[in-house]
């Protein structure tokens, strides 16, 4: 059990299983699964020395994940006896406190799909990259209202010019944190891999289930022009995840460029990680490299889709710095409001990687 204070105010079951770490949220009752990225840190650190990044652990009793009752009533006592007085209120009493957003009715409404601890998160955690996300693209497409694609697709063409296919073309339709369902193919290969070489015998049961193998994958940003489609993962960390939940054989780049070849149905696309100005020696810098230089190894990775299809979205593969596509927006201007002030601030710290401050209130 897990207590890491900036991403929920309850603790949390960490499962090591095969496929790695899940965790897992009883607080309402209901389990919730959360990827372990949600941490912001290795679980293993957070187990190891749990004191180190403010947070706590300890180890849980041998009882099913499944029987929640039990999980439920250990998540409360462990809340009543380490974290009362401690422990940030929940979502009721802070209201007017966290991080602000832009477009708030249109916040709104692009999360209307994600569960309220998730929304929540979002305006809570200083460390969260969906709030850069939001924030960074909506200053964008408010300061440049005619020209926000064309800034955008003139740095990743500079960066990589196999992306000159979508410089100069007209404006795309946006979705926020669009949910795609991976390529049939992808669950028809896998499913076969684990019926005549299963790594367990719960892999070779979990290959008869009809149920698709994997969760609709969350794309942070997908630009649908009327000829191609472009999906952008917006990351503040160095790292990358090396394996997916329900596979881990197949990392977040693959498993997004499998929904995003299943999703252009033959269009021009690529993929584009948006992220801080990271080193070069990054894991993230370091995997585009490699897929870039190698796209034999890229397409290896995606045996059911056509291998020049992958090729060119292997050459299109780009690391975008948001201080590169909103570095000057962040600069406070003498008509701002004060919403508008404090994004501005804060956008400009994330994307920087300045320290955390606290969440301010409203008005403050």
């Amino acid at each position: 059990m897990i207590f890491v204070p900036d991403v929920v105010p309850n603790f949390l079951l960490a499962c090591h299983e095969n496929a790695g770490w899940s965790v897992r949220d009883y607080s309402s009752g209901q389990v919730c699964l959360l990827p372990a990225l949600t941490l912001g840190r290795p679980i293993e650190q957070i187990v190891a020395s749990p004191k180190q990044f403010g947070c706590l652990a300890f180890k849980a009793p041998r009882v099913p994940i499944s029987n929640q009752h039990f999980w439920k009533c250990l998540t409360d006592e462990l809340g009543d006896r380490f974290l009362a007085g401690k422990t940030p209120p929940g979502p009721k009493s802070l209201e007017g406190y966290g991080y602000g957003v832009l477009a708030d009715a249109d916040f709104t409404r692009a999360t209307a799909h994600l569960t309220a601890f998730e929304r929540d998160r979002v305006l809570r955690s200083p460390r969260s990259s969906e709030w850069t996300t939001w924030n960074g693209m909506r200053l964008l497409m408010d300061t440049r209202p005619l020209g926000w694609w064309s800034d955008l697709g003139r740095e990743a063409s500079i960066v990589n010019s196999c992306n000159q296919f979508s410089y100069g073309v007209g404006q795309p339709s946006v979705e926020f944190w669009k949910l795609v369902n991976a390529s049939a193919a992808y669950d028809h290969w896998r499913r076969g891999h684990m019926i005549h070489a299963p790594r367990c015998e719960r892999e070779r049961f979990r290959s008869l289930d009809p149920k698709p193998l994997e969760a609709p994958t969350r794309v942070d940003l997908a630009f649908d022009g009327s000829g191609w489609l472009v999906f952008a993962e917006s990351g503040l960390r160095q790292s990358i995840s090396m394996r997916t939940p329900e596979d881990s054989r197949r990392n977040r780049l693959i498993q997004l460029a499998d929904c995003l070849v299943t999703e252009a149905k033959g269009r021009p696309c690529a993929l584009w990680i948006l992220g801080r100005a990271w080193p070069e020696d990054g894991e993230y810098v370091q995997l585009v490299e490699r897929y870039r230089s190698s796209p034999e190894m890229f397409a290896a990775e995606l045996p059911y889709h056509p291998a020049e299809t992958l090729y060119k979205v292997a050459q299109r593969l780009t690391v975008i710095r948001w201080t590169d596509v909103v570095g000057p927006l962040v600069t406070r201007q003498c008509n701002d409001d004060e919403l508008v002030m404090r994004v501005r601030k804060e956008l400009g710290r994330r994307i920087q990687g300045s320290p955390a401050p606290l969440a301010l209130a409203a008005g403050a």
